[in-house]
């Protein structure tokens, strides 16, 4: 498992929603 992608789609799911985790 790649990291890099892991945080790749993380950091997409949090800025497309960025409703759980509002980060500025």
């Amino acid at each position: 498992m790649v990291r890099t992608e892991h945080s790749r789609l993380l950091s997409f799911l949090i800025g497309s929603s960025g409703y759980l985790v509002p980060r500025p």
